[in-house]
This record gives C-alpha cells, structure tokens and sequence, in this order.
C-alpha cells in the first residue's frame, strides 16, 4: 500500500484502526496495537518519498 502510494506522488499515508476500547469493531488488542505501531514506525524508516501516519481509534 504504501508502495503504490509513493508511485501515486503520496506525501502522506494513514493507517488507521479501532482499538479495543471500540467493542462492536473487534478492535486490536494491545499486543496487536503495538506490533502495528512498530511496523508502522519501520516502515517510515524506510521511506523517503512519503510518510505513513498511524491513527488508531
């Protein structure tokens, strides 16, 4: 996704998801929530043409 962005001339890029506070959306639990954060976090790292934002809800 993030590939396609960049090839699309995407500044920006956002992930967003539900946490589990959000009961009807089966939201991430916690460990899930982190490990998203963290590829996310890598991810950006490897970019330079764009940048991915994380927003879970």
């Amino acid at each position: 996704m993030a590939g396609h962005a960049i090839k699309m001339g995407y500044k920006y890029l956002v992930v967003s998801d539900h946490s589990k506070s959000l009961h009807i959306a089966n939201g991430l639990e916690d460990d899930e929530l982190l490990e998203e954060i963290e590829i996310i976090d890598k991810l950006n790292k490897n970019l330079r043409a764009s940048r991915c934002s994380r927003q879970p809800r």
